[in-house]
């Protein structure tokens, strides 16, 4: 993101977004779209959360939101029909969408979003195995999860990117269990 224009960031990673779905033969339009964000939460919540988080939801209503049945909203409707639609059809987020540093979650009637999701969907987008023949200026990276990610080193390396974010996600892991004082546990062969 350019001097921390997220808002900005965001209006241009949707444009990429919708075109990346096509090259994925994903069905057209708002299902594409959606079903993009679904298929790679795992990047884009590893990236931007430091987590890895499958069929992430937030609890939090909007006119113009579905509901799942314990009345939160998944993330993939969240980008598409406050973000993505906010931005191209009023040129401007939700006044009820509040892009932070570091919150996530509903406060007041506000929708809060750690600026760093949207790291997260860049990263997505850009190792999508459809813009494996894409490059942009070498010296373009985002830093997320304790790492720089070079763009020109990731166009279409998916499987790099899920290697790196669940690595991460297991140092962290092993780091929080130490830190806790447990015994570290011993699994596979290793346990006999």
């Amino acid at each position: 993101m350019k001097h921390g224009d997220a808002e900005g960031a965001l209006f241009s990673i949707c444009a990429a977004l919708e075109e990346t779905a096509r090259r994925e033969r994903l069905p057209k339009g708002r299902q594409g779209f959606k079903s993009f964000i679904a298929n790679n939460i795992h990047i884009i919540s590893g990236i931007g959360l430091g987590h890895p988080i499958a069929g992430l939801k937030i609890g939090y209503s909007h006119p113009d939101l579905p509901l799942s049945s314990d009345g939160s909203a998944r993330f993939e409707d969240i980008v598409y029909h406050l973000i993505r639609c906010g931005l191209y059809h009023e040129a401007a987020l939700p006044a009820s969408v509040c892009l932070t540093e570091n919150r996530i979650g509903s406060d007041n009637g506000m929708l809060l979003l750690p600026k760093t999701l949207v790291i997260g969907i860049i990263v997505a987008v850009v190792s999508s195995p459809g813009n494996v023949r894409e490059k942009t200026d070498p010296s373009f990276y985002v830093t997320a999860i304790g790492e720089n990610f070079f763009l020109n080193e990731l166009w279409g390396q998916r499987a790099e990117v899920v290697r790196r974010v669940l690595n991460a996600a297991q140092k962290r892991d092993a780091a929080n269990h130490l830190a806790s004082g447990a015994e570290p546990t011993v699994v596979g062969d290793a346990a006999r």
